[in-house]
């Protein structure tokens, strides 16, 4: 699973790093789903 985002500060990429991580695999693909337009890099 490969999932690339923007954030303004490394602390902030850091902490939503930490908390995806922590998500199950099924709430992981929906998240991803979900933003799936917002998220293109």
């Amino acid at each position: 699973m490969i999932h690339a985002e923007r954030f303004k500060t490394r602390s902030e990429a850091t902490k939503a790093e930490a908390a995806f991580k922590k998500l199950s695999r099924k709430k992981k693909e929906h998240y991803l789903q979900e933003n799936k337009q917002k998220n293109v890099l």
